[in-house]
């Protein structure tokens, strides 16, 4: 009767379990979509300059951080120093 009961219970958690881990897809796709909004919306600054919206989310974060420190736009000859 224990063996029945624990299978039973095991076959129960199982079940549960994917919607877990579907759940946690979902936050990680939109934490995803959320950085390379970030990165497209800093890029999107240097139009001129198409790839930059390519560039990783911690370049983005830097770039920003130093848009704000100088309170303006900096120059790609700035960035590429």
């Amino acid at each position: 009767e224990y063996q029945n009961k624990r299978c039973e219970l095991g076959e129960e958690n199982g079940k549960g379990g994917g919607g877990i881990r579907g759940e946690g897809d979902v936050v990680e796709k939109g934490h995803i979509g959320l950085e390379k909004g970030f990165v497209r919306e800093v890029g999107g600054k240097y139009a001129d300059h198409g790839e930059m919206v390519y560039m990783g989310y911690e370049r983005g974060k830097r770039m920003d951080g130093l848009k704000k420190e100088n309170k303006t736009i900096l120059s790609m000859e700035y960035l590429k120093e």
